[in-house]
């Protein structure tokens, strides 16, 4: 092979010996493995030949084969190769395939290979960079493990079959003075040029110079890729299809219920260049034309100008015009697109301002309120002459409302009635002033322009409007006369139902707030029957079923209210009222599940939250009450009710049995509130998880804590009586004299008063029965049987006959007027006719036991003893025959004392036998014995 630069070999001298190919090579001395030396300018080559052919290697195919150590061994041990003959050998690619057998190459083959070997190139461009995962392919193929097996030997080299293309011309090698001589050409190689070439033995190594090499590929770090059987993952492949199903009929319905694509709207650069920065607003309006060219992104039109834009603005008047109210989408954009083509070219238009409008009126169909605002600010900051500036103040008031700006609001709305007084939309535009002073809370003023604009024209559809405002704020308010007063004239003065039937809902609403229920029913019925497709048909529902039930009508109240969910499920309103009346009904889980419901479906309320949680927590469901309270906490961390939510979120916690999580959370919730009446109801729920597990004494603690940190009377009361039951009397009785009980409701009086006659009695009772007469007389709505017992109980105790008398009128008084608080009577009577009979006042016993007994049967055991005792009574004082009929009703009864009445019935029978006196019958006992 001849050097395509100098016509003259270049000698590079090899210091390596080949690995031993087979055991022929082995015999006749050839070198060992571990003196393999690789020489530095032969790697240079064939690097630089490497990165030569990757950069023209698309004629011959990307395959990447890795030859072996023998292999790289034969290629570099030609010691007699030159450079130049190298650098031309490596611009080709061979494809290498592996033999069919571990014979070794003959001299025949090659002497072929090099005769059909094509014509060498010029020498490759060596400015190239060259790659490390060259070099380190190179490297790590001639080091490979001498243990390793043998390499594949390589076929005969073919040059594969490829398309002609023309010679590379490339750059001279800035290296070639070095090594070449004076006076060098190009010319073609081939096996005739060199005739004096020894032949090549396999022990030699050494290959012909006309042969070309193939280049060394570069060795790729091929990924490892696992190879998955389906043998033992059955189960994964099955799940692997049925996902791949679902995931595909998902996309298929998706697909098909969407079918219309909804076009997109006005490209954003389009919208951005019809809005001016806000140095610009303040600018006069410009006099050029600018022109923009046909083609210019965004599809802009070209420039127009005298009577074509004309024409154009015309034809747009007219299709704007003509476009109806419920124009599909692409209409609109459309129509926007034209407008927008319009404005940039024809920028100086004398009626530019009316295509602004426009725009503005399409973005408020499309209810893009904050695009139609910036076009009414471009109306109003670029054109002085505007034709209809009413309505572009009164469109930019809207929006501003809309947009929750009512500062801005006002001053549109009070320009438009400022200097367009007597303009046709100057009632519209106080009824939005009027929104924005409602807005600031300035509800005074509003109320007044809402009355105005009433009183002027009810009948207009500005009209309506007010008074829909007026009536809901009155009725907000609170103040439902005045709502019947405005709404009922205009409800009963129009001329057909149609359009009225907001003012229908609110009137029923005032009515029930009047107590005027049957009529209220009645208008919301009538909203149902006439206006069923109305948007106000969910709240007639929700007004209707809380009617119903403050009607007494329960059952159809909820099945209004479920009726009206199943119709409605994703109205908040809807979905709020259900759950109240469900929990109202006793359904909490429900209840729980329908506020739930209604949070999701918009209604951002913590009270939802907090009453769905207590109510999972009233259905014992305690789990999902710790969700809904956590939940709480995440979405309003400082919502007032967020304490609350702490709170009770603890003590679930410890009705779950986490009492040690419960009560380390309350106190870090307590160590993190520096606030006194913050800390209160921290402290009564930590008082009361410790008196749930019975720690007195941190119960007495917490309410000592408690005590400091308030002066309020309630708080001072409950204080008083958590210390009385945890035994800490002295404390209790400090902080009681601290109560004034003139402000505490009776309620709490009297529990004070008896928590703490039960804890003084023992140590000094006369003071325990003047709290408890100071109980029942001071507070007579808070009377209770207990009460009563207890009084009973001092009196026979005292053996006060006259405050016994008296305490027992009063109690036969009551039951004269409520008759089911007969056993009152009944408990006492015994009471106190038990301390007659131990006092052996046997006819007075008698007769408070008769009271006692009265009409009722002996089930009652209390009513049994009394009969018992009465015929004791009666046996004592010689009435055989009534102590006889006495013991008959207690035996009848069956009870704890039946069997004793039994055999003193018969006692008193012989007796009466005996003495020849009358014998009464005897009465039917239990399982028709006589």
């Amino acid at each position: 092979m001849v050097n395509g630069a100098s016509g003259r070999p270049l000698n590079i001298g090899t210091n390596c010996h080949t690995m031993p190919a087979n055991k022929e090579t082995e015999r006749n001395g050839a070198s060992h493995e571990d003196d393999f030396l690789l020489d530095p300018s032969l790697l240079d080559a064939l690097v630089q030949d490497a990165h030569a052919g990757e950069s023209g290697a698309g004629d011959v195919g990307e395959a990447v084969l890795s030859l072996s150590k023998g292999d790289i061994e034969a290629l570099l041990n030609n010691e007699e190769l030159g450079q130049a003959g190298a650098e031309k050998a490596m611009e080709s690619e061979m494809i290498l395939t592996p033999r069919p057998s571990p014979a070794v190459a003959e001299r025949g083959d090659i002497d072929a290979l090099i005769a059909g070997a094509p014509a060498a190139s010029s020498s490759a461009d060596q400015e190239s960079a060259v790659s490390q995962e060259m070099i380190d392919a190179l490297i790590m193929a001639a080091s490979r493990d001498e243990n390793a097996p043998p390499p594949k030997h390589v076929e005969p080299l073919q040059e594969p079959a490829k398309s002609p293309r023309p010679p590379k011309t490339e750059k001279k090698s800035e290296a070639a003075p070095d090594r070449q001589t004076a006076g060098a050409g190009t010319q073609e190689a081939g096996p005739q040029s060199l005739p004096e070439q020894a032949p090549i033995t396999q022990r030699q190594g050494k290959l012909h110079r006309g042969v070309k090499r193939p280049r060394m590929p570069r060795m790729p770090r091929m990924p490892h890729i696992p190879r998955i059987s389906l043998r033992g993952n059955r189960a994964r492949a099955i799940a692997s299809l049925g996902v791949t199903v679902l995931v595909t009929a998902a996309t298929f319905a998706y697909l098909k219920a969407h079918q219309e694509r909804t076009p997109a709207f006005e490209p954003v650069e389009r919208i951005a260049a019809l809005i001016p920065e806000p140095e610009v607003l303040s600018e006069p309006p410009p006099t050029g034309t600018g022109a923009v060219p046909p083609g210019s992104p965004g599809g802009l039109a070209p420039s127009l100008t005298g009577t074509q834009a004309d024409k154009a603005f015309e034809s747009l008047r007219a299709d704007f015009l003509s476009l109806e109210s419920n124009a599909a989408p692409s209409s609109i954009e459309a129509m926007h697109a034209r407008l927008t083509d319009f404005i940039l070219a024809v920028p100086s238009h004398p009626r530019l301002a009316e295509i602004y409008q426009w725009k503005a009126q399409l973005y408020e169909r499309e209810q893009r309120i904050a695009m139609a605002r910036e076009m009414y600010k471009i109306i109003l900051a670029r054109f002085q002459e505007i034709p209809n500036p009413d309505a572009v103040f009164l469109g930019a008031a809207k929006a501003a409302v809309a947009l929750n700006q009512p500062s801005d609001a006002m001053r549109f709305a009070r320009r438009l009635l400022d200097e367009y007084p007597g303009s046709p939309l100057a009632p519209e535009a106080e009824l939005v002033l009027a929104d924005a002073y409602a807005a600031l809370d300035r509800t005074g003023d509003a109320c007044t322009i809402w009355s105005r604009i009433v009183q002027a024209d009810s009948a207009s559809q500005t009209g309506k409007r007010a008074a829909e405002r007026l009536g809901k704020t009155l009725i907000e308010q609170g103040r439902f006369a005045d709502a019947v007063q405005l709404l009922e004239p205009l409800v009963n003065a129009a001329e057909s139902a149609e359009g009225n039937e907001k003012r229908y809902w609110l009137l029923a609403r005032a009515y029930r707030g009047v107590g005027r229920l049957e009529e209220a029913r009645r208008r919301l019925n009538d909203i149902l029957t006439f206006f069923g497709q109305s948007d106000v048909i969910p709240d007639a529902m929700v007004e209707l079923s809380q009617t119903l039930d403050e009607l007494g009508l329960r059952s159809d109240a909820v099945q209004i209210a479920l009726d009206a969910a199943q119709r409605y499920p994703r109205n908040a309103a809807v979905l709020r009222n259900q759950g109240n009346l469900l929990a109202e009904e006793g359904n909490k889980r429900e209840a729980a599940e329908a506020l739930l419901a209604a949070q999701s479906a918009g209604m951002k309320d913590p009270n939802l939250l907090l009453d769905a949680a207590r109510h999972y927590r009233a259905a014992e469901d305690l789990s999902k009450a710790e969700e809904t309270y956590a939940r709480l906490l995440l979405e309003f961390p400082r919502a007032p009710m967020a304490l609350e939510a702490e709170i009770e979120w603890a003590e679930v916690m410890c009705a779950r049995g986490q009492s040690a999580k419960g009560i380390q959370r309350l106190e870090t919730l307590l160590a993190s509130l520096s606030d006194g009446p913050k800390r209160l109801p921290v402290l009564f729920s930590m008082a009361n998880v410790y008196q749930g597990l019975g720690l007195k004494t941190r119960t007495a603690d917490i309410y000592r804590r408690i005590a400091g940190l308030s002066n309020e009377p309630e708080v001072l009361a409950r204080a008083a009586a958590a210390l009385f039951d945890a035994g800490a009397i002295d404390e209790g009785l400090a902080v009681a004299d601290r109560v004034d009980r003139g402000k505490i409701s009776e309620k709490t009086a009297c529990e004070l008063l008896m928590k703490q006659a039960a804890a003084l009695e023992p140590a000094n009772p006369q003071r325990a029965f003047d709290c408890v007469e100071k109980a029942y007389t001071d507070y007579p709505s808070q009377r209770t049987p207990a009460i009563e017992r207890k009084l009973m109980a001092v009196y026979a105790a005292r053996d006060n006959a006259a405050g016994a008398d008296e305490l027992l009128a009063s109690i036969e008084a009551q039951v004269r007027e409520t008759p089911a608080d007969a056993p009152r009577l009944r408990h006492a009577a015994a009471i106190w006719a038990d301390h007659l009979y131990d006092k052996k006042d046997y006819r007075g016993a008698s007769d408070w036991y008769a009271r006692a007994v009265g009409e009722e049967t002996t089930r009652d055991p209390e009513a049994a003893w009394a009969a018992y005792q009465l015929g004791n009574s009666l046996l004592k004082l010689g009435d055989l025959a009534g102590s006889a009929a006495a013991f008959d009703r207690v035996a009848a009864s069956g009870g704890e004392w039946a069997r004793d009445a039994q055999i003193k019935a018969a006692y008193a029978r012989i007796t009466l036998r005996t003495r020849g006196q009358p014998v009464p019958p005897m009465a039917s006992a239990p399982g028709g014995r006589r």
